[in-house]
């Protein structure tokens, strides 16, 4: 009983604590999701910010670029007859300014000295030297500058441009971005070019000095081949394109054409045995390039976790205190029902004596308790009585079943010497009927005077006819259990149809069979006797005691309707009986 009781109390802590915990697992789920969402939202807004802020920066580096270049290019243009001494003095001071690596003038053959074909006087920056500065003629002592994109270009445009970023060996010997403005003069002549390179190397620390994120690193694409201009890694710069990182960063390769078309936006990136990594992009519209962030999920939480903690502790620490009143409440509730379960032992037991007492009154437990008294008293006087009844139909039965066979047994012994008589197919089919409703009788008995199955009461009537041939007779139907009085009726019904085909239809020759079937409609359950058989039998008029039995005995008994269709083939009758007058469900 203690067991049963403990069993019952733990099943109902379980059904107050189980959805809590569930209710509070939902809870710190979508707590956590929307928290890790506004990390990510947070995250990529300090993205975007350092994107702007790097854009600014390299516009006004651009900008400071492009300012001296024009400049270079305008006084070079004013002042025709500068020698080479006041070149290199031009292009020296411009080297000076801040973030410019070098600058060169390169001019046209023969433009500069009508006996010197090419002539390019370069500056660029040398910490080795004092000076900081190297002086040299690119087409003298590194290369044939008319092939190159920072000359050949802006001459075939004849506007100033921005290159790609590229290597410039044997002049500036790093990788650097150049802008070059074409010296026109007023006849529209070609001149040369004035360039301002800007060292990739110097970009790459700015955008590094510049993240404000912690635990993450920064890249910078540029758009036109996805080239790396920036990398933590200076061996990636100009040496490896957007692609090659899709084996580090998986899912990168799916984001290249909006992040080398210009837009901004962020994926999530998971490599097999790594953790999880976040990158969001955002434009640099100015120089055509792309910024790429790349950091830990880890990092994306860490502003948040503290939150994310201090409500899971609050959580656990309300769930704990519902736990204790849960349990407390089952305990307290779980007291009284000790004597109801004492009492439900016995009564499952077969003891319907036993009685429920309980102190306290005016609860629902009290109610219980005087329902199941109550319950046991009634099952207790029920017992009793059926005890009884049973007792007293179980002699009835018997008593009229002898009866009803004594009488059945003597009215076909009349039938019999009445024979002698009267005609011989009246008595014959009286005697047959008269079987037929003792058969029906004990078929009765059988299933305990309550109801007959339909299809045994088919069978056994038949059953004389064809000596117990299972081809001969076809049954079709549904389980239909039919009242007394039905059963009765139907019996003699079968039973003349079964003795009119014996003689002179589907029973006669051996190749007839007969089909029962029935089914149900709106009007009731129609039943069918469909007779087939071949060779020539005798024409059965529709006349006689047998005849009137068929088209009588079911509307007089049971309100049905009757049909006769003496067809070639042989007898065709249908009825339709009421379902209330009929069958009762099977039980």
């Amino acid at each position: 009983m203690k067991h049963n009781q403990k069993r019952i109390k733990w099943t109902l802590f379980a059904a107050v604590s189980l959805p809590l915990c569930l209710l509070a697992a939902a809870i710190q789920f979508f707590n956590y999701k929307a928290i890790n969402e506004q990390s990510i939202k947070h995250i990529e807004a300090i993205v975007q910010k350092e994107a702007v802020e790097i854009t600014l920066d390299f516009d006004m580096l651009f900008s400071q670029a492009e300012q001296v270049a024009q400049l270079s290019a305008t006084t070079i243009m004013n002042h025709p007859t500068m020698n080479i001494v006041d070149i290199f003095e031009l292009l020296e001071n411009n080297v000076q300014q801040k973030d410019i690596y070098g600058s060169c003038v390169a001019f046209e053959p023969f433009v500069f000295d009508s006996d010197l074909e090419l002539f390019a006087p370069y500056v660029c920056d040398d910490e080795s030297k004092s000076p900081p500065f190297r002086f040299l003629d690119i087409a003298e002592d590194a290369y044939d500058y008319r092939d190159h994109e920072w000359y050949k270009k802006p001459i075939t445009l004849k506007k100033p441009i921005w290159t790609k970023p590229y290597f410039d060996e044997g002049a500036g010997n790093i990788l650097m971005s150049t802008y070059s403005v074409p010296l026109i003069n007023n006849k529209d002549e070609i001149w040369g070019v004035v360039t301002i390179d800007i060292a990739l190397d110097e970009i790459s620390a700015k955008s590094t000095s510049s993240n404000k994120l912690k635990g993450s690193s920064l890249m910078i694409v540029e758009c036109n081949e996805g080239m790396l201009v920036s990398h933590p890694d200076s061996s990636y710069i100009m040496h490896n394109t957007l692609a090659d990182l899709n084996s580090h960063y998986p899912g990168l390769i799916n984001e290249s054409s909006n992040i080398l078309s210009g837009k901004a936006g962020h994926f999530k990136s998971t490599k097999p045995g790594s953790e999880t990594m976040w990158i969001i992009y955002h434009p640099i519209s100015t120089a055509n390039w792309t910024l790429i962030a790349v950091f830990k999920n880890s990092s994306a939480l860490t502003p948040m976790l503290k939150l994310i903690k201090s409500n899971a502790l609050l959580l656990v620490l309300a769930l704990a205190i519902m736990f204790l009143v849960v349990y407390f409440a089952t305990t307290v509730v779980m007291r009284p029902t000790v004597p109801i379960l004492a009492a439900i032992k016995k009564l499952s037991s077969g003891d319907f004596t036993a009685r429920i007492h309980i102190t306290k009154r005016n609860n629902e437990l009290s109610s219980i308790a005087d329902s199941l008294n109550t319950m046991a008293s009634q099952i207790e006087d029920e017992i009793t009585k059926t005890e009884k009844s049973l007792e007293r139909e179980t002699l009835l039965r018997r008593e009229i079943d002898h009866r009803v066979k004594n009488m059945l047994a003597q009215i076909v012994t009349l039938c019999k010497q009445a024979k002698k008589s009267a005609s011989e197919d009246s008595i014959e089919g009286l005697t047959h009927q008269i079987n037929s409703l003792k058969l029906v009788h004990e078929l009765l008995s059988k299933e305990g005077h309550s109801m007959l199955p339909l299809n045994e009461l088919v069978r056994q009537c038949c059953a004389p006819f064809i000596n117990n041939s299972t081809d001969r007779l076809v049954i079709d139907g549904d389980s239909i259990f039919l009242k007394t009085k039905a059963a009765m009726c139907l019996s003699l019904v079968f039973n003349e149809l079964a003795t009119n085909a014996k003689k002179h239809g589907a029973f006669l020759t051996n190749g007839g069979t007969v089909t029962v079937r029935w089914s149900s409609t709106e009007n009731g359950l129609q039943i069918q006797w469909i007779e087939k058989h071949s060779g020539t039998t005798e024409e059965k008029k529709q006349s006689g005691f047998g005849m009137q039995l068929l088209l009588d005995m079911i509307p007089f008994e049971l309100e049905g309707t009757t049909n006769i269709d003496m067809a070639k083939t042989g007898v065709e009758f249908t009825t339709i009986i009421p379902f209330n007058a009929i069958m009762e469900p099977k039980q």
